[in-house]
């Protein structure tokens, strides 16, 4: 199947990719701050922070902005206000609670009280500037509007994670994320609502009944969203909820970083791909051909992804002893495990999306809980026996669960689409250099810069051998031509 025009090629996938890639080349450079600056329980404490403040993001930034894609009309005035005074009373509903929780903390003079302060802090930030946010940009979505949405995202991006750096090196004060975090999102909220005009808030309070019913069923739909994205935002936090209070912050800290590295080597590529799944299957009628469309696209992920992962990993090792002096060894220790979570997120990410979209909300909250608690138990079991690391033995086996259910549920052979994303030229490559590496660096004493040279070579020849990058860069050399 002919997975795109050329001229979606260039409209849609190749504004989003670069501008991702782009955002986080700035948030690598920043992350190297980070990663120096803050002590591990530092970094573990901005985690916790990012992970309250993902519920709201993901409550109104996906799972409501999901609900609205899947409307099939176009969103009207009153649709919008309604929308708007539902986000805007839940968020004063969590800046209370959060107000008075802080307060409690101080009059009862409790511990640990100024870590709560800037974790709830932070995440009231996120929490009330979403109401601003997420219609504007489910609007662009619908209109496919997906060059302004990647400029806006990309300079948002930057200044959330970057400016943070430069202020760090100015003074060593957890605060400044709370100060770029309150720059950013009122950076992105000015630039959306001039695009789209998408609230009148003088008339806020003003809508008929029978749109009132039909924003209600969006919000339905979206609570439903909600209950399935929320059971994947307890997997991915598990190391707050597991290993925090079974091996303290330090080790939150290991795997928190671990898992944003996870994130800058792979999951740009995977959670852009899924946004792009919700807005275009969503434009197909035939469930074939959207079936089809997600197993072009698992291709394409595994293809650009796995053959990064080995060239990340030795460039963080190499890292690691030249530049942090060996405070992250931990993190390299868990490090494959949490990349063979990463690689099966190229089938459980646009796969999921697929399942929201497509299929009833009941099913993908069922699926994604069964699939949590079965990483609930099996994380506490392999935590207890194998220690510090069980979360990441957890994190590498039962997402092998969740792979099968999705699959099953949407009526895609996980047979067929494991074997699309790992029976391949790069993924032979990594497994064989990773074996390598474990049996000789604990017999002879090569230098790890060596290892990043070949990985660098394989990940070259791997791409090499993908027949879809050719396609797609001969595609764009003629759009180019034809341009001129």
């Amino acid at each position: 199947m002919k997975l795109e025009s050329n001229n979606k090629i260039s409209t849609i996938y190749l504004p989003v990719f670069l501008s991702s890639a782009i955002s986080f080349l700035f948030w690598g450079v920043a992350h190297l701050v980070y990663s120096k600056v803050l002590t591990v329980d530092e970094f573990g404490l901005y985690a916790s922070s990012l992970a309250v403040g993902a519920v709201g993001n993901m409550l109104f930034e996906n799972s409501i902005k999901n609900a609205l894609l899947k409307y099939s009309e176009e969103l009207n005035k009153d649709i919008i206000n309604v929308f708007f005074l539902i986000h805007f009373g839940l968020s004063l509903t969590v800046i209370t609670f959060a107000i008075v929780a802080i307060w409690i903390m101080e009059y009862n003079n409790l511990m640990f009280s100024e870590n709560v302060r800037f974790v709830l802090t932070l995440s009231a930030v996120y929490w009330i500037t979403s109401a601003f946010i997420t219609i504007p940009t489910a609007i662009l979505e619908k209109r496919l509007s997906y060059q302004k949405i990647s400029w806006i995202e990309s300079v948002y991006f930057i200044l959330d994670r970057c400016l943070p750096a430069l202020l760090l090196l100015v003074q060593h004060s957890m605060s400044v994320f709370i100060i770029a975090t309150v720059i950013s999102r009122f950076f992105r909220i000015l630039v959306l609502n001039r695009y789209v005009l998408a609230f009148q808030y003088q008339n806020v309070f003003e809508h008929n009944k029978r749109n009132t019913l039909e924003a209600m069923g969006i919000v339905k739909s979206s609570l439903k969203i909600f209950l399935g994205n929320s059971s994947s935002l307890i997997r991915d936090n598990l190391h707050i909820l597991i290993i925090g209070p079974l091996y303290g912050q330090s080790w939150v800290g290991y795997y928190a970083f671990g898992l944003v590295l996870c994130s800058m080597s792979s999951q740009i590529i995977i959670q852009v791909s899924s946004r792009l799944t919700a807005s275009m299957t969503r434009n197909m009628d035939n469930y074939e051909e959207k079936k089809q469309y997600i197993l072009t696209q698992v291709n394409y992920l595994a293809g650009l992804i796995i053959p990064i992962l080995p060239v990340f990993y030795f460039v963080i090792v190499w890292l690691n002893q030249s530049f942090f002096e060996n405070k992250w060894t931990n993190t390299i220790l868990i490090l494959p495990l949490l990349f063979l979570r990463m690689i099966m997120g190229v089938i459980t990410t646009p796969v999921g999306t697929f399942l929201m979209v497509n299929k009833s909300g009941n099913q993908f909250i069922l699926v994604n809980w069964y699939w949590t608690v079965a990483e609930i138990i099996f994380a506490l079991i392999a935590a207890y026996f194998l220690g510090q690391t069980g979360l990441a033995w957890s994190y590498a086996m039962v997402v092998w669960v969740g792979a099968y259910l999705l699959c099953l549920k949407t009526d895609i052979s996980i047979k067929d689409i494991v074997k699309l994303s790992l029976n391949r030229n790069s993924f032979y490559y990594v497994l064989l250099l990773f074996l390598l590496f474990i049996f000789i660096s604990h017999r002879l004493d090569i230098p790890n810069v060596y290892f990043l040279l070949l990985s660098i070579l394989l990940m070259i020849l791997s791409f090499w051998n993908e027949p879809f990058i050719h396609h797609f860069f001969i595609s764009w050399q003629k759009e180019l031509k034809s341009a001129s």
